[in-house]
């Protein structure tokens, strides 16, 4: 948005914006006065969702709104002049300034010319009664209801409710911030109908309180910003209320979701009037609906656990509301107990036994977790298994996988993160793992990306130096002592003097896939993980599809859990063919969809200690080295080239390879990592072309955030949204940063190369791409540190400048930290070092010889901590 040059000038006219509500946010609440102190933040709610303002002078806000507002139909209209005419001097101009430009669009609009009329994006007056809904059938229940609220749509809806069969009373009661009276319910045919419409969220808030105090059965229906909200149902102390459904809704804005709830107290219900009429229409249909199925004892009520969503864009949803035991107004009351009285002690009572004696309608979705479903055999599974096994021993784990569907064995190529997980978290025996998977050791990724020998530069692990190597040294080579050894093919193992590795922890493995998985499934067998041989063809689905309930297998089996975590691979059994997660595809940046497998057998005397990236024709081709093979694989783009056609070329550049085979894949995410009870993982929730070696590192940053927000219950919307959000963000980043590589690759004239550095989408490092052409480096700008955080340390900012630098792309070279004498004094003791060093062969020979060796590399990275818990920055510098 192009801001004004001066907000208060007399030619520029500001208005509240209609699609936006605030409060401010007090970290610390307690009994304080709404109007006065200092508030941390602001939160603003709009149509695309929530956003925090930190920094916002809230006396001076609330001062402008009220020069802003007449009544809730017409907002007033004031220029710029006439706002610095009413505020100062009693306020800083430039303050007032300040203020106007950091709120447009966002809570004010403002315009060049004074706006007439009425505004043009407000629907017309709401027809004065809601229409009846088609009743399914005539019930033989009566329904007592207390209508709280104001306004013409609750007016409406009274009116509509007398004209119901069901409905054998009606009080209306008017909702007050100062005063509201809640009736006493008498029998289950009562319940207080609670109408958020014009009025504020601190009067809701405490008609919620006292229905929960007088022990009344209540449904919510609110006049939001971003549309209709109906539900939750609440049963006092059974089912969520609405201050559990306040919560599971604002944690998706990351803070702290009880102290937002309390802060929601300055929100405003809007009126009638401004909602598009066919949405309210269509939501007062459902509310009578609702209703009506509560009268009717022999029928389910509906909205328990979750509430109906009709937004402005047409799309509605139902998401799941958890009983949240954070929730200020229902946490200190009882469930109620029915069995064993006579009478049921208030009207929520008898819907409580209904409750009890269909578990379907509420235990099966708030039923605590125990028993843990993983559905596939691979690595992802296994690991899941395993991870499950260490930090959540209490549950019982089961691992599914068909023995029709063998494992099919492939180099695997990884990040630091896993040998930490595999020796920190998960605590393998060293030597086991060494004798039965025979990893290889890995310093990072030799990019061979154009013909030419200036083409090629390395990514390596651990702390980078790129700008003293590029001043003092002319090339990016010896921007790290990682890059320096696998140049010379070798590991900081010593090859003399002390027997110890000098390894530190920033180094991963290779692993032969085949040999992995059946070490893992061996350990998981040990350690409790029930292995069950079935390939499952079927999953039954409970409550209107809202989670799995039931899975069958192909030989008749039914297997059932409270929570499943799929790790299927491509297909997403569960995720996909039976949930239906949308795909979110990342086509636009990779191109990539098809890869060429194979082998090179060698006898084991030359294993380099890094993966290699060459580029090729349509794609570029891997290696990952192994002791007696090396795993090869051309990723290539088929819109380009036919399959045929890349083999062709692959067997031209590895003559002497078996024969390959065709692999296909999708690059792209699910847009729920967590959908019901089902939790995707690994290739089953998302995947990017291999470039990057993300597979198993994602895979370990998404198990990480699972267990630290381990679900209590099959189904919690809160943890469930923050998981989506979490792994959504860090798959978006990986895969804007894998379009760096294809983006700015000059060296191939190929269609397949020019298509890719004219559409690879790098949208979310654009910014950072045009501060390092204007700047020079990123990670040298502690600026930078600070305001844009890299979603992964991995590929943080030291990560885009090696990328970039490494490809040629032109920018300054500002001074470098360390002096040029220093630097030299650097090299020399990293030439010694690397002079002493073990040829990789000759180090994993001696690994493979010597157990003090191999318990010493296994401790550096138990030394670092675990994956799955608090550890030491992994970062560049």
């Amino acid at each position: 948005m192009n801001l004004p040059p001066d907000p208060l000038h007399e030619r520029i006219f500001w208005q509240r914006l209609e699609t936006a509500q605030w409060t401010a946010w007090y970290s610390d609440r307690t009994d304080r006065d709404d109007t006065e102190g200092e508030a941390d933040a602001v939160l603003l709610r709009q149509v695309e969702g929530l956003e925090v303002l930190s920094d916002i002078d809230v006396p001076l806000l609330r001062r402008v709104l009220d020069c802003l507002t007449t009544d809730h139909v017409e907002p007033a209209v004031r220029s710029g002049a006439d706002l610095r005419r009413l505020l100062t001097p009693q306020v800083d101009a430039d303050a007032l300034r300040r203020l106007l430009q950091r709120l447009a669009g966002k809570l004010l609009r403002f315009t060049a010319a004074p706006p007439t009329g009425r505004r043009a994006d407000v629907p017309e007056a709401r027809p004065s009664t809601p229409p009846s809904p088609r009743l399914h059938s005539p019930t033989t229940g009566t329904l007592t209801i207390q209508l709280l609220g104001q306004g013409p749509f609750t007016a409406a809806l009274a009116k509509a409710l007398t004209r119901q069969p069901f409905v054998a009373a009606l009080r209306q009661t008017a909702l007050d911030d100062d005063l509201v009276e809640v009736e006493e319910g008498s029998d289950e045919g009562s319940v207080a109908v609670v109408i958020g419409e014009d009025c504020s969220y601190a009067a809701v808030r405490r008609c919620q309180e006292l229905c929960l105090e007088a022990g009344r059965s209540s449904l919510y229906f609110g006049l939001d910003i971003d549309g209709v909200r109906l539900g939750p149902l609440n049963l006092p102390g059974l089912s969520p209320c609405w201050g559990c459904a306040q919560i599971s809704l604002l944690a998706a804005v990351g803070g702290d979701a009880p102290t937002l709830c309390d802060a929601a107290n300055n929100f405003f219900y809007l009126g009638a009037y401004e909602l598009p009429a066919p949405r309210l229409d269509l939501a007062a249909r459902h509310l009578i609906a609702a209703l009506e199925r509560l009268a009717d004892p022999t029928r389910r009520p509906s909205l328990l656990g979750r509430l109906h969503h009709f937004s402005l864009s047409g799309r509605d949803f139902e998401p799941a509301v958890e009983h949240s035991p954070d929730c200020p107004l229902c946490r200190l009351v009882e469930p109620p107990e029915t069995h064993g009285h006579a009478q049921p002690a208030s009207a929520s009572s008898a819907l409580v036994q209904r409750v009890e004696e269909s578990p379907t309608l509420v235990c099966s979705e708030a039923a605590e977790v125990q028993r843990v479903a993983v559905l596939g055999g691979g690595t992802a599974g296994y690991l899941c298994a395993l991870a499950l096994r260490r930090y959540l021993p209490h549950l019982k784990i089961a691992l599914i996988a068909s023995s029709r569907h063998p494992v099919i064995g492939v180099g695997e190529a990884t990040t630091p993160l896993m040998p930490q997980f595999l020796h920190a978290d998960l605590e393998l025996d060293v030597d086991d793992f060494f004798a039965t998977v025979q990893p290889t050791l890995k310093l990072g990724i030799d990019f061979h990306w154009g013909p030419q020998p200036e083409h090629c530069f390395s990514y390596p692990f651990g702390p980078l130096r790129p700008l003293e190597s590029l001043t003092y040294d002319g090339h990016l080579r010896h921007a790290s002592w990682r890059s320096m050894a696998m140049a010379a093919g070798k590991i900081s193992l010593l090859a003399d003097g002390p027997r110890l590795p000098d390894l530190g922890s920033e180094v991963a493995y290779h692993l032969d896939n085949r040999r992995l998985v059946d070490f893992l499934e061996g350990q998981a067998r040990k350690r409790g993980v029930q292995v069950i041989d079935a390939e499952i063809v079927d999953a039954e689905l409970g409550d209107a599809g809202r989670y799995v309930d039931t899975l069958r297998s192909r030989d008749g089996r039914a297997l059932k859990h409270d929570l499943y975590l799929d790790c299927s691979g491509f297909q997403g059994v569960l995720i996909n063919r039976t949930l239906r997660s949308p795909w979110v595809s990342f086509g636009n940046s990779l191109l990539t969809d098809r890869a060429w497998v194979t082998q090179r057998p060698h006898d084991g005397t030359e294993v380099p200690p890094f993966t290699r990236a060459t580029a090729m024709s349509h794609g570029w081709c891997w290696n990952t080295p192994q002791r007696h093979a090396d795993h090869l694989g051309y990723v290539f783009a088929s819109a380009f080239v036919e399959p045929q056609e890349a083999a062709d070329e692959l067997l031209r550049l590895v003559p002497e390879a078996t024969t390959p085979r065709l692999v296909s894949f999708t690059s792209g995410r699910r847009q729920h990592m967590r959908q019901g009870n089902v939790v995707a993982l690994g290739n089953a929730y998302g995947f990017v072309e291999p470039l990057e070696s993300t597979a198993l590192h994602m895979l370990l940053r998404q198990l990480g955030w699972l267990i630290e927000g381990f679900p209590r219950r099959r189904i919690e919307a809160a943890s469930q949204a923050a998981l989506n959000r979490r792994s959504a963000e860090a798959w978006d980043y990986v895969h804007w940063f894998l379009a760096l590589h294809f983006r700015f690759q000059t060296h191939y004239p190929t269609p397949f190369w020019q298509a890719c550095r004219e559409t690879a989408d790098i949208s979310l490092h654009h910014e950072l791409v045009e501060h390092f052409q204007a700047h020079g480096p990123l990670a040298y700008d502690q600026q930078l540190h600070r305001t844009a955080p890299a979603a992964d340390p991995l590929w943080g900012l030291a990560g885009i400048d090696q990328i970039l630098l490494g490809q040629g792309l032109p920018c300054p070279l500002p001074k470098p930290r360390m002096g040029q004498r220093s630097w030299r004094r650097y090299m020399a003791a990293r030439q010694r070092l690397l002079l002493h060093s073990s040829e990789h062969a000759e180090a994993l020979d001696r690994l493979a010889a010597s157990p003090e060796l191999r318990r010493a590399l296994a401790g550096s990275f138990v030394d670092r901590g675990p994956a799955m818990g608090p550890r030491r920055s992994s970062g560049r510098f």
